[in-house]
């Protein structure tokens, strides 16, 4: 099979971003970052596959020996995360719009490049206000530079019937939808009435399939490396969108199901949207990060959902390092906001791990759950533009249970 072409301008281009990136405020003080984010972007341009596995990066990146356990030692799992996270802050914050966005998805080493394109305007539409034009200007996602082509059969035996199984979900939840009864005037209904109300589709995005480096199924794999939370994150997120399918169908309100890596900022600007997820996925780190209750990581093993109201390292935790047949307790974060980016509102829902995710997903649909628990301040919060709230739910025998709000906040 051949390698992904690259031609001149293409490449030129890639490079050019990259040095425009590794000079910002989010990069030039981060030298693992750097290094990584450099290392990869040029082994990718090269074609060089064999160069992006994780045992290479440690040794050619950051010096560790040849023979070094990545299970101990997580420098590149770790430099990675960093990377991903500097690069939405510094997209979020660039304006004109870039001539190349750099991405790194979750679950890989290998780059993905995209061209950043002025969409035109459709036929009758006004042009926009001189002061209008940084919104109406909005980036499609065009791949410049292929990444690679996955060969691992291992790892595709893993995606294919989980991605199946999650089509069946959306479509179960779709046809849940349908014979809903139209409910009464309950807090859950207030609680989505922003975004039903809303003119325009909604934009259903969910983190999408991530083939990772592990094949293993051992239950004393740690819960960030076991296949059973690398590879049903995404499946957990297909249930969370089909959850609310359910919600929208019943109410016969426009949707539109997508990937997160296909939803470009200019669509999140034309309606409102749904977000599914974990604090990895390039659209809830964005939004989610100027939040009251908001995703932390400390240190390499553990992420954290933070409340700014509270001393540090206070809050709802999970240690990634922990075994996954260990876990008892997940959590996840709800927040429907008018989004200040896009003025349109917005449902996130993202957890620390799968089960919290799946929970969140059973909460904004199931009116015994939300009712029964946000109906006591329904006055505090109904009508207001923005309402987060923190919930938990146990883990037993791998089984995740009722969601619980341990906080909430309104304004």
């Amino acid at each position: 099979m051949e390698k992904p072409s690259t031609s001149d301008v293409d490449r030129s281009a890639v490079l050019r971003q990259l040095n425009l990136v590794l000079s910002s405020s989010w990069f030039r003080n981060s030298r693992n970052s750097s290094a990584l984010l450099r290392y990869v972007v040029e082994r990718a341009l090269e074609g060089d596959e064999s160069g992006l596995k994780e045992r290479v990066l440690g040794t050619q990146v950051f010096g560790r020996k040849t023979d070094y356990d990545s299970n101990t030692d997580p420098v590149v799992r770790t430099a990675a995360g960093e990377v991903r996270k500097r690069l939405a802050q510094f997209y979020q914050n660039s304006a004109p719009l870039p001539e190349v966005v750099i991405s790194l998805p979750v679950g890989s080493y290998r780059p993905l490049f995209r061209s950043s394109e002025v969409v035109p305007l459709m036929a009758g539409e006004p042009s926009p206000a001189p002061g209008d034009q940084l919104t109406r200007l909005a980036p499609v996602a065009k791949p410049i530079v292929n990444a690679f082509v996955v060969r691992n059969r291992r790892r595709l035996a893993w995606a294919m019937p989980l991605a199946g199984l999650a089509l069946l979900l959306l479509f179960a939840g779709f046809l849940v939808g349908r014979v809903l009864a139209k409910s009464h005037q309950s807090a859950l209904h207030d609680f989505w009435s922003p975004v039903l109300q809303a003119p325009g589709t909604v934009i259903i995005s969910a983190q999408s399939m991530s083939l990772t480096n592990g094949a293993g199924t051992s239950t004393s794999e740690s819960i960030g490396d076991h296949p059973l939370h690398t590879q049903l994150l995404p499946l957990a997120a297909a249930g969370c969108a089909s959850q609310t399918i359910a919600v929208l169908a019943a109410r016969g309100k426009a949707f539109d199901f997508q990937p997160s890596e296909r939803v470009t900022f200019y669509d999140l600007q034309r309606g409102p949207a749904i977000i599914c997820g974990d604090a990895s996925n390039v659209w809830v780190a964005m939004f989610s990060s100027d939040l009251r209750f908001h995703f932390v990581r400390r240190g390499p093993y553990t992420m954290a959902v933070e409340d700014r109201r509270a001393p540090p390292g206070m809050g709802w935790s999970l240690q990634m390092d922990k075994p996954y047949a260990g876990l008892t307790r997940d959590y996840a974060i709800v927040a429907r906001i008018l989004n200040p980016r896009t003025n349109q509102p917005m449902l996130l829902m993202a957890g620390l791990g799968e089960k919290g995710l799946m929970a969140a997903g059973r909460f904004v649909r199931q009116s015994d759950f939300f009712d029964r628990q946000m109906g006591a301040t329904r006055s505090t919060w109904s009508g207001r533009k923005n309402i987060e709230i923190v919930l938990a739910t146990d883990v037993v025998q791998g089984i995740s249970g009722p969601p619980v709000v341990v906080a909430s906040d309104s304004w």
